[in-house]
């Protein structure tokens, strides 16, 4: 199975985070697991090079990716295509399998390829309908029900998928990739205004719906811990020092990772709005006033 990540940014904590799925693909995916990324820092992988192709683009691709809306998700949306093209035009190839920086692996993936063997599209999880959960969600729906989209009409059924796992089986990878873009591109003009930024991941979730057998869950195979990332990253910086002052090696790190205990903080909490709102509230009343700093 081919493994797709994507970095651009240039953010240092995101990179950490890639490094770590990418070392938990290397524990949890096989001899046949062939790790990709797609980005515009290359140099931040050379850790792997022996392990990890890299696939560079350059900041006026990335730009161009994010289209008149300078819409971060749609270069998302550009970069996994980018990247599934380059490999199928290198001839063979398996299925595909795009992950979020903000995940890992914690159980065999092999599963995995064999539902996308069998035509089945693989997502992170099912969030339900749109109007059933909050947030950019719920904001996204009043914009687009009932409308029709590339030929889809929004309408019950049309669940939001979490995109931090995107599975395509290969004979349709690219037909999906391109699909999502024109649904994206034309969603957007819709919400044009409206603070949504999960148009992307809904866009996904109908191509795949539209072009693969089936739907299937990966949340019982891969850990995606967006509802804790500070505690994850330090969790994570904490396990790369520990390598780095040991010296290890790619081989050994990966050992390292399937002893390491990941069950010790959870990947999501709620924080209460009344609690951040209390807590800016306070440090607005209270702000930090004494700063020391070297040479002064």
């Amino acid at each position: 199975m081919e493994y797709i990540f994507v970095d651009y940014g240039r953010q240092l904590p995101n990179q950490t985070q890639l490094a770590f799925a990418v070392v938990s693909v290397l524990a949890y995916g096989g001899k046949n697991a062939h790790i990709h990324i797609t980005t515009d820092a290359p140099e931040a992988y050379l850790q792997f090079a022996e392990q990890v192709d890299v696939i560079p683009f350059s900041q006026e691709q990335l730009t161009e990716w994010m289209g008149p809306q300078h819409y971060t998700f749609r270069a998302k949306i550009m970069a996994i295509r980018y990247a599934v093209e380059s490999l199928l035009k290198r001839g063979e190839c398996g299925n595909f399998m795009y992950l979020d920086s903000d995940v890992f692996a914690y159980k065999d993936l092999s599963v995995l390829d064999d539902q996308l063997n069998q035509g089945v599209g693989i997502m992170h999880k099912d969030e339900g309908m749109p109007y059933e959960t909050s947030g950019a969600s719920r904001r996204l729906w009043p914009c687009i029900k009932g409308k029709t989209f590339q030929g889809i009409v929004i309408r019950e059924g049309c669940h939001m998928w979490n995109s931090g796992v995107i599975g395509m089986p290969r004979d349709c990878a690219l037909e999906v990739c391109d699909l999502t873009l024109r649904l994206c591109d034309e969603m957007l003009v819709a919400v044009e205004g409206k603070r949504v930024f999960n148009v992307e991941q809904f866009c996904f979730s109908l191509a795949l719906g539209r072009l693969c057998q089936a739907m299937a869950e990966a949340d019982e195979y891969i850990c995606h811990y967006w509802g804790n990332k500070e505690g994850w990253q330090q969790k994570i910086t904490q396990f790369f020092t520990a390598c780095w002052l040991k010296k290890l090696s790619v081989g050994e790190i990966t050992d390292a990772f399937l002893a390491l205990n990941k069950t010790d903080i959870p990947y999501y909490y709620r924080d209460p709005i009344w609690r951040r709102r209390l807590v800016k509230w306070v440090s607005a009343l209270i702000p930090l006033k004494l700063f020391r700093f070297v040479g002064t």
